[in-house]
């Protein structure tokens, strides 16, 4: 994902190695992913429903258009940036 130039994917600045591990330095993103936000707050509303859903899709598309697969779009797999702009009474 290195060189991405989309919103949707975390951008990955750095990767190396050594003989026993993979190292990646990737975009810190505050705010945790999709599951956390489902267990804290057990239920969301209509709005904010649609609001991460909306966005879930267009992630996956941005990703699928530039030829990269993932199989497991589960919750735990979308992170949320926390924007101080944004408010959940939209």
């Amino acid at each position: 994902m290195a060189g991405s130039d989309t919103e949707w994917i975390v951008q990955l600045h750095y990767a190396f190695q050594d003989v026993e591990f993979l190292y990646l330095v990737m975009e810190y993103v505050p705010g945790g992913d999709l599951l956390k936000l489902l267990y804290k707050e057990e239920v969301l509303d209509e709005a904010r429903t649609k609001f991460y859903i909306a966005e879930c899709v267009l992630a996956i598309e941005a990703m699928h258009s530039r030829g990269y697969v993932h199989r497991f779009h589960t919750p735990r797999f979308f992170i949320l940036f926390i924007c101080a702009s944004y408010s959940h009474d939209q």
